[in-house]
């Protein structure tokens, strides 16, 4: 049976090699990832994904955090690329509390909340580790001036942007691809709602200054 162990700001996996891991939450926390160095974990305000890049191996200590978690479901993945169940087990666990005798409880009101709460609240969940590291170009990446790139770069995680070098230095160049329809050069990690959101603004700054209905500022 795979388990999923948290609380006391530690998150870890027992079973039958798992791989990768999709785990939906409620909270806010700040991670510290303790997976593989071939392993990277991205974040939003409801899921995380722990996923390998390049050869997986057995996962076991997943993450520490400081802040709110209450973890909701889990999938999993094996060495099989089956989906797997794995069971969700909290430290303290009140389930734990109802099977024992009153004469050995000596749990303080502090220790049941040793799953949620670590180390007070955070406003926003973060992953301390942002980056991918030793990614290989073939040619399908490009420099700003156009030419093709082969070689180690990087990805942030948190834009998708991926830069030259195996590892982010202060030397580090933008990386772009190619649109097929029209030649042009897109910076890696642009998204439509970046692009939508600029060309809102355009709008009502043209609105603005030819003297509209938005004329009174903001």
């Amino acid at each position: 049976m795979n388990k999923l162990y948290y609380g006391n700001g530690s998150c870890t996996i027992e079973g039958d090699e798992i791989i990768a891991l999709q785990i939906k939450y409620s909270g806010a926390i700040q991670i510290t990832d303790k997976t593989p160095d071939n392993y990277n974990i991205i974040a939003n305000s409801f899921k995380m994904i722990i996923f390998y890049n390049g050869m997986p191996s057995s996962l076991n200590n997943l993450f520490d955090y400081k802040g709110d978690l209450t973890i909701t479901s889990v999938t999993g993945v094996n060495k099989n690329i089956d989906k797997v169940q794995v069971a969700i087990h909290r430290v303290m666990d009140y389930s734990e509390l109802l099977e024992t005798n009153a004469e050995d409880l000596t749990t303080n009101s502090e220790s049941l909340n040793a799953g949620h709460l670590h180390k007070g609240k955070v406003r926003k969940t973060t992953v301390d580790n942002k980056i991918m590291k030793n990614q290989q170009s073939k040619g399908y990446l490009y420099r700003e001036d156009g030419t093709s790139y082969s070689g180690l770069f990087h990805i942030h995680l948190e834009t998708g942007l991926c830069m030259t070098g195996s590892e982010h230095t202060k030397g580090s160049q933008d990386l772009y691809i190619l649109r097929k329809k029209d030649n042009k050069l897109i910076k890696t990690g642009t998204t439509k709602k970046q692009v939508s959101s600029k060309t809102a603004t355009t709008r009502r700054t043209s609105r603005t200054t030819s003297g509209g209905a938005s004329s009174g500022g903001y």
